[in-house]
């Protein structure tokens, strides 16, 4: 109930706020500049959605060219928290001028390079306007770095790595921690579904060992033995008319040559998995020092 109440309390400062002024006010005596403190205290407080109605209302009726960076930059920060990273880039992408430029273009290309579009990513950070400023120049270069990472470009990537300092304190972590991720994908081997099917042909359960699945190894050679030997004694005592052997038989054949697929394309899992997990982690920090450097 008291949940209920304070939400009603804030629909109500939103109307307020909002529309009672543009019911006693003239059009060009609005004050947008209120409208943007408001979408700045419901961003502060979370109410994303909120702030991006009210935004959006303001940039159609939006009558000062200059408040137009603002409010792009407000929506796009709304919809990055939200993680609506395509509209997010697209407002950041908007910002032209000062205070929110080089923010928004920062956070524009670490949108696109979430959302796997790298070559977009790549054009946004080539034309941020820096004007020598050297922690921003240190910034790009680690997003570039990041973004080579990304794509496997290890030429590039040790190209960017040249230029890292590893004592600039807001990238310095970050910096260590791509040089690690850097050894660790180049140690990621490209291994054979082919070989892994013939390796559980032969021996059920080896080519799950050999993709890195250790204990479905192990239960895929204590499965798809148990049936063999159960098959094998059913066959030896009954025969191979036997109902008992047809069964045991059957599911024999059912897991092992299940195992065998199951090892062939547990390969390209596993190597997936594991880059997947590397992405995630340089894209987080790539992402961290974005924090640092603007909020």
């Amino acid at each position: 109930m008291k949940l209920c109440i304070k939400y009603l309390g804030f629909r109500i400062c939103v109307f307020v706020f909002c529309f009672l002024p543009s019911l006693f006010c003239p059009a060009q005596q609005y004050s947008v500049s209120e409208d943007l403190r408001f979408a700045q205290y419901l961003i502060d407080n979370n109410q994303y959605h909120d702030a991006i109605y009210i935004l959006k209302k303001q940039a159609v009726q939006n009558i000062i060219p200059a408040n137009a960076d603002s409010i792009n930059y407000y929506i796009g920060w709304s919809y990055y928290n939200l993680k609506i990273l395509d509209s997010s880039a697209f407002y950041f992408s908007k910002v032209n001028s000062k205070p929110f430029y080089q923010k928004s273009a920062f956070y524009n290309a670490f949108d696109q390079s979430y959302l796997k579009k790298t070559g977009d990513a790549k054009n946004s950070l080539s034309s941020i306007r820096i004007e020598n400023d050297s922690s921003l120049t240190k910034l790009r270069n680690l997003q570039y770095a990041g973004i080579a990472l990304l794509e496997r470009d290890y030429q590039q990537y040790e190209d960017c790595s040249k230029n890292f300092s590893y004592n600039y304190f807001p990238l310095s972590s970050e910096e260590k921690n791509f040089s690690d991720y850097y050894f660790r994908l180049k140690k990621i081997k490209k291994k054979s579904p082919l070989l892994a099917g013939v390796m559980s042909a032969v021996l059920p359960g080896s080519g799950k060992f050999y993709a890195g699945y250790k204990g479905q190894g192990l239960a895929a050679l204590m499965t798809v033995g148990v049936l063999g030997i159960s098959a094998a004694e059913s066959y030896y005592r009954m025969g191979y008319k036997s109902p008992h052997f047809i069964t045991l038989g059957s599911l024999f054949t059912i897991f092992y040559v299940g195992n065998i697929w199951g090892s062939a394309v547990s390969v390209k899992l596993a190597r997936e998995h594991q880059l997947h997990e590397l992405d995630d982690e340089i894209l987080f920090d790539m992402h961290i020092p974005l924090r640092r450097i603007f909020n």
